[in-house]
């Protein structure tokens, strides 16, 4: 792994690169800073996948090697795309999920990193804000702003196999003072 040293204003972002075993190895640039893009960097194996937004305002998101991650080898994965707000991508061992905002509403697509076909995420109902905990648990705020909804599914593999459907989900709590997440059993 790597420690990712983050360098940002509001318009603009420099990521830096330090094998997390060798820490006091110098820091590399990911990218240099460029005014009016920002980026923001994970790793996987041998790439880092990074969100930017070079191309446009709602961001795309590229790979490139960890030998040499400058823009000149970045590589697109997923398009800028006017009407979809690329919000974040959290990479696993062996698959990705992306957070993305569409007709102003948040959802999730699973993909694997072989570029197979990727798997919609859908909630049972309109959503406020959604967060990725882990790879496999998903909390959602629902219906009123005032309700909080706990939803959980078992993993990301089970997504990205066959037989996916959002009834898989279920609401584990509905009170807005607190909830608890519990391990639902399958």
């Amino acid at each position: 792994g790597y420690f990712l040293i983050e360098s940002e204003s509001a318009t603009t972002t420099e990521v830096r690169y330090v094998p997390a075993n060798r820490p006091l190895e110098p820091a590399k640039v990911i990218a240099p800073r460029i005014d009016e893009q920002e980026y923001s960097v994970d790793h996987v194996g041998s790439s880092f996948l990074i969100r930017t937004n070079d191309k446009g305002r709602t961001f795309r998101l590229v790979s490139a090697p960890v030998a040499s991650p400058g823009r000149a080898n970045w590589k697109e994965l997923i398009p800028n795309r006017s009407a979809t707000m690329l919000e974040d991508a959290d990479a696993f061992s062996d698959h990705m999920v992306t957070t993305e905002r569409e007709d102003g509403l948040v959802h999730f697509r699973v993909r694997n990193l072989d570029g197979s076909r990727p798997k919609d995420v859908s909630f049972p109902e309109p959503t406020y804000s959604v967060i990725c905990l882990n790879g496999s648990v998903l909390a959602m705020r629902s219906g009123m702003m005032k309700a909080i909804g706990v939803l959980f599914l078992p993993s990301a593999n089970f997504i990205l196999g066959n037989g996916f459907e959002s009834t898989h989900f279920t609401v584990l709590s509905s009170t807005a003072s607190a909830f608890a997440i519990r391990r639902l059993q399958r």
